[in-house]
């Protein structure tokens, strides 16, 4: 059995108009999610900050989105749209940290849980929009109670194989509540991983720095740019460890079927 997530792919060369996300010094902001409100039909930029307009087959009187973790949410009607946009940076209110004099041990707050035979398939597709909700929308995670403070010291992943041309994920931690409804930053900038291609199972690790607040929070996997033929993938082995989905654009959370989840561990101290 494979489950299935799917994101929308495109040239950006080719293409008339050509625009350009920037921040307010007019560095490039690359990896923004950009698409069309009310439809699954979206994008995003490239590592330039680079996007085809065109490539959204928007009407002129369409609102576009721009979304991205460190700026500011933007909505502009096409019509109104120029060679750039500009975000502004996010103002997150990160939680404040307090300090001990004696370093506490380094726990594990979630395993990778026991393997199963289930692998998940995350695929590109050809077309720009269509039925199938966008990869750069949907997070793949779980939520995890802390019973104190917590300085969150390393992310560790595992992939079965990577056929994908570039595969891009971003690792996100938000503060959340017990309702699930509640998702506040942790991190003031995206953490990034560039999985190699590679038939080979592969381990990532990632050295956190993120003070997460006692209560609840989210971590989770984000897919931001996948790029391969029709008939490349990235695959991961589900653990038995319990997982969630989370579109984004909406924070419709879901759990992932038969008690799945995706194999990552978090490591903190308390």
């Amino acid at each position: 059995m494979k489950f299935f997530l799917f994101l929308c792919c495109c040239s950006l060369s080719g293409f008339a108009q050509k625009v350009v996300v920037q921040d307010s010094q007019n560095h490039p902001i690359e990896y923004v999610n950009i698409g069309i409100k009310g439809t699954s039909k979206g994008l995003i930029s490239d590592e330039q900050g680079g996007f085809s307009l065109d490539a959204l087959h928007a009407k002129e009187t369409d609102s576009i989105y721009f979304g991205h973790l460190s700026y500011k949410h933007k909505v502009l009607v096409k019509k109104d749209i120029t060679d750039k946009v500009v975000l502004e940076s996010a103002e997150i209110a990160l939680p404040e940290a307090t300090f001990t004099a004696k370093q506490p041990k380094e726990r594990t707050l979630k395993g990778k849980g026991l393997p199963t035979i289930i692998t998940m398939s995350i695929t590109p597709t050809e077309e720009v929009g269509g039925e199938n909700q966008r990869n750069e929308d949907v997070e793949l995670g779980d939520f995890i109670s802390l019973h104190k403070n917590t300085f969150l010291t390393k992310f560790e992943m595992n992939i079965v194989a990577n056929t994908l041309d570039r595969c891009v994920l971003r690792v996100v931690v938000y503060q959340s509540n017990k309702e699930h409804t509640l998702f506040k930053p942790l991190i003031e900038k995206p953490i990034y991983i560039e999985v190699p291609t590679s038939r080979k199972r592969q381990i990532f690790t990632k050295e956190l720095s993120v003070f997460a607040p006692k209560g609840v929070i989210w971590v989770a996997l984000q897919p931001v740019e996948l790029k391969g033929s029709k008939d490349s993938d990235l695959r991961i082995r589900c653990r038995a460890n319990g997982g969630w989905t989370r579109i984004t654009l909406d924070n419709e959370i879901e759990k992932i079927p038969l008690g799945l989840g995706v194999p990552f561990s978090v490591k903190g101290r308390q």
